[in-house]
């Protein structure tokens, strides 16, 4: 017996296929769903760098607080750019937090006060814009930490009565012992967000 097959006339809905209009259609649609894609992952990076270095930040003032609390001094390390003032995590205040076996002076205990997850050639800590490549004698003060450290021992550290900088973030008195910071360089300088520090909230 001979089954009958109903003749194809070329329409595109009973030849299961798409025609042009609807795939450029998909096609469209498909574009702008990228479109508003990439500016959301974009936006879910920068913000995740903020969390990376307000962590960071608050691991070396609590780092800090906690050597001061073991040897009831500050470190000797560290060249402040003004007395009593900012302090470049780098070098030997970099090696002293990291590096439970690094000076026998600071560290007699031979205490490891934390750890980073970026650093640059140089084995300096840098925050999560920094480039791994750029050199310790960089004037990109941005790619570093900062930390501020009460020297009078009064838990007070002195603003500038300035507007924020990466070398002097406070505008204002606050009451802590020792303070850390770095920038944001995704935002720009004027901005507020700029300046990220262990003292906000």
């Amino acid at each position: 017996m001979k089954r009958h097959t109903p003749e194809r006339d070329g329409n595109p809905k009973q030849n299961g296929g798409f025609s042009l209009i609807e795939l450029l259609v998909v096609i469209g649609v498909i574009v702008v769903l990228i479109g508003l894609l990439i500016p959301a992952l974009s936006l879910v990076k920068r913000r995740a760098k903020v969390i990376e270095a307000r962590k960071d930040v608050n691991q070396i003032e609590a780092a800090l607080n906690e050597y001061l609390a073991t040897y009831r001094r500050w470190p000797l390390l560290g060249e402040p750019v003004t007395p009593g003032g900012p302090i470049k995590v780098a070098g030997d205040m970099a090696g002293l937090l990291i590096s439970g076996a690094y000076d026998d002076i600071d560290n007699t205990k031979r205490l490891t006060f934390m750890s980073f997850k970026r650093f640059n050639e140089s084995n300096t800590p840098i925050t999560p814009w920094g480039n791994e490549d750029f050199e310790d004698a960089s004037e990109d003060d941005e790619h570093y930490y900062w930390v501020m450290l009460d020297t009078d021992f009064d838990n007070v550290i002195v603003g500038c009565d300035c507007f924020p900088s990466i070398v002097t973030p406070l505008s204002n008195d606050v009451n802590r012992s020792v303070i850390a910071w770095t920038a944001n360089t995704d935002a720009d300088p004027s901005e507020e967000a700029f300046i990220i520090g262990s003292w906000e909230q």
